[in-house]
């Protein structure tokens, strides 16, 4: 579980967002004023009617996040679309694949 100080919990309109595309993930990138990165996870209800597997996928990306926490670069809100709904079997492709992404977006150390 991410910690309460990496969680977003309202999303302000920004104009200045960067936004990143990939086959599992669109990801939207803005500056924040705060001193720790805060993260929004969305999955809708297009990817799957199941809310097992949508809670599911919620959880694999945050473990991914956290396993991550420390390479990622601070003071930035980053809100997390899943386009695919994630299973053990394709975790890796999908970390790979969010690795990249922020690689991108030169949020990774």
């Amino acid at each position: 579980m991410l910690k309460r100080e990496n969680r977003l919990s309202k999303v302000a309109k920004k104009s200045n967002a960067s936004f990143f595309n990939s086959a599992f993930f669109n990801i939207r990138i803005s500056d924040n004023k705060e001193k720790e990165s805060r993260f929004g996870i969305v999955v809708s209800k297009k990817t799957s009617k199941k809310a097992v597997l949508r809670n599911k996928t919620k959880r694999i990306i945050r473990n991914i996040i956290t396993d991550n926490l420390d390479k990622l670069s601070k003071s930035k809100d980053i809100i997390i679309v899943s386009k695919k709904i994630l299973n053990k079997t394709i975790k890796k492709e999908a970390q790979i694949e969010m690795l990249d992404l922020f690689q991108k977006a030169k949020i990774i150390k």
